[in-house]
This record gives structure tokens, C-alpha cells and sequence, in this order.
């Protein structure tokens, strides 16, 4: 019984632990991480980042082909890296060195690892488009009671007719400040 309760106290603490680490290093960490591919998508260009809330303006079209995206660069991931590692492995258990360059599989698996990193990068810029049109959607819900129908109809049609992030940002913090006025409830985004 003292065993039990020893591992359920060892579970709680670890758990907790393993949230604050979460919570203080890896969800800023991959937040960072995140932004840095959208960078990389759009080569830091102005135009190209207004591009990301053009499509976010078209709506959710695309949550099938985002989890077909995702699935599949789960895979190219999972091939690569077995492709990538496994003969360093065999080598290392057969007691010889292991070489990179003069691997065959390691020359077949590059275009394999660029096909993934594209994957994954276009992964993340539809994973933004689609939480961007996400948030304007829930802030215009959270705002509705707020206003007027025509107001309503206004911030929509002018969210359909979006092409630039500074359209993003000012229809979402009018909505924002709309519904914080009126204390409801405002979630977080971070703009890209």
C-alpha cells in the first residue's frame, strides 16, 4: 500500500513539474519556433506575410487537407529518420564507425529531407491561416451581443475583403476592445 501511494505522490509531482516545464521553457520555445518557420515561408517579406491573412480571409476550407498535410509529413519524418539513423545504429552494434557521407541511404534520404521540411513549413503556414480565421471568428462570436446587426455584417465583409496583417490587426483589436468594454471574456493570439 505505502508503494501505491509513493507512486501516485511521484506521479502528481512529476506531472506538475512537467506542466511548469511545459508552461515556463518548451511552449515559448516552440512558440519561437513557430514564428521562425513563418519567417522562413515568407522569406520575411511584407507581401508575403499579408498573402497569410488574405487566405485567412477565404475562411476554413482547408482542416481536411491539414490534417492529410500533417499526416503525411508525420510519416516523411518517421521515414526519414528511420532511413537517416538506422544504419548508425547496425554499424554501432556491428563495432564499426559510422560514416554519413558515403552512405547511400543518406544521399536517397536528402531530397526525402528537404520534401519533409517543405511538408512541415507548409504545414505551419496553414496551421496559422487557419487560427488566425479561427480567432476573428471566436472574438466576432464573443463581440456579436455587442453590436448592431449592420455593424456585424460591416466587420465581416470588411474581414472578406482582407490583404494585409494591418487589416487583421485592427478589425481584431476592435473586437477585442468591444468585448473587453463589456467584460466578456477575450482569448489570446499571437499575431504574427
Amino acid at each position: 500500500m505505502k508503494k501505491k501511494i509513493l507512486w501516485l505522490i511521484a506521479t502528481l509531482v512529476l506531472g506538475a513539474l512537467g506542466s511548469g516545464l511545459w508552461e515556463l521553457a518548451f511552449r515559448p520555445f516552440f512558440a519561437l519556433l513557430a514564428s521562425g518557420a513563418l519567417d522562413v515561408v515568407t522569406l520575411g517579406l511584407d507581401s508575403l506575410r499579408n498573402g497569410l491573412y488574405e487566405e485567412a480571409a477565404r475562411g476554413q476550407y482547408e482542416r481536411v487537407s491539414i490534417t492529410i498535410l500533417s499526416a503525411g509529413a508525420g510519416v516523411m519524418v518517421g521515414i526519414t529518420m528511420v532511413l537517416l539513423l538506422f544504419p548508425f545504429f547496425r554499424q554501432r552494434l556491428e563495432g564499426t564507425r559510422p560514416s554519413v557521407a558515403g552512405s547511400r541511404k543518406f544521399t536517397l534520404a536528402l531530397p526525402l529531407v528537404f520534401a519533409t521540411t517543405m511538408m512541415l513549413l507548409l504545414f505551419q503556414r496553414n496551421a496559422y491561416i487557419n487560427r488566425a480565421a479561427n480567432h476573428f471568428e471566436q472574438l466576432a462570436t464573443i463581440a456579436a451581443p455587442f453590436q448592431s446587426q449592420e455593424q456585424r455584417l460591416q466587420l465581416h465583409s470588411e474581414f472578406a475583403q482582407m490583404n494585409t496583417r494591418e487589416t487583421y490587426v485592427r478589425l481584431v483589436e476592435t473586437l477585442s476592445a468591444l468585448a473587453k468594454a463589456k467584460g466578456a471574456r477575450v482569448p489570446e493570439f499571437t499575431i504574427y
